[in-house]
C-alpha cells in the first residue's frame, strides 16, 4: 500500500500572508473611520451604532490586534520571504518608535510657534496635542500604543511587500 503524504507548509506559508492581507484590509477600515470620525464627527463608519458594534468587536478588532500579534510571534507560519520582509519591518518599527516621539515633540514646538492663535489649523493642533498630553487612564494609553504598533507593523511589512513587487 503506498500513502501519499501532503506538504502542510505551502499552506501555512500562504496562511500567513493571507492572514496579513485580512489584517491589512482591517487596519485601513479602522484609519478610515478614524478619518471619518474626526472629518465629520460621526463614529462607526457611518452606520448604525450595533451594526458598527458587531462590525469592529467581530471583524475590526480582532484583524487589527490578535492577528497582527500572532503573525508578529509566529516564526513557524513564515517562508524565507516573510522571514526576511519580517526583519525588514521590525527594523523600521524599531526606528520608527525611536524617532517619532521627538518627532511629536518637535512638531508641537513648531506648530505653537508658527501657527495662529485661533486659526482652525492652531485650534485642531490644540485639541490633538492636549489628547496626546491629557491622553486617558494608563489602560487606555497602553491599550492605544499596543494597537498603533500592530497597525503600524501590517502597514510597513505590506508596503515593503509592495515595493519589492516593483
Amino acid at each position: 500500500m503506498e500513502t501519499h503524504a501532503t506538504a502542510k507548509g505551502p499552506v501555512r506559508y500562504r496562511a500567513y500572508f493571507w492572514l496579513m492581507n485580512a489584517s491589512f484590509v482591517a487596519s485601513i477600515g479602522l484609519l478610515l473611520h478614524f478619518a471619518i470620525y474626526f472629518a465629520a464627527g460621526t463614529p462607526g463608519w457611518g452606520l448604525p451604532e450595533g451594526v458598527a458594534s458587531m462590525l469592529y468587536w467581530g471583524f475590526v478588532y480582532p484583524l487589527t490586534t490578535l492577528i497582527p500579534l500572532i503573525l508578529l510571534l509566529a516564526w513557524f507560519l513564515r517562508d524565507d520571504y516573510a522571514a526576511a520582509l519580517w526583519k525588514r519591518t521590525t527594523v523600521v518599527l524599531a526606528y520608527g518608535v525611536a524617532i517619532a516621539p521627538v518627532l511629536l515633540v518637535a512638531a508641537s514646538w513648531l506648530a505653537y510657534d508658527v501657527l495662529t492663535k485661533g486659526t482652525p489649523a492652531y485650534e485642531a493642533w490644540d485639541a490633538f496635542y492636549l489628547a496626546l498630553i491629557e491622553g486617558g487612564s494608563g489602560r487606555d494609553i497602553l491599550t492605544f500604543t499596543w494597537h498603533v504598533y500592530m497597525l503600524l507593523f501590517v502597514l510597513i511589512f505590506q508596503f515593503l511587500r509592495w515595493r519589492d513587487s516593483r
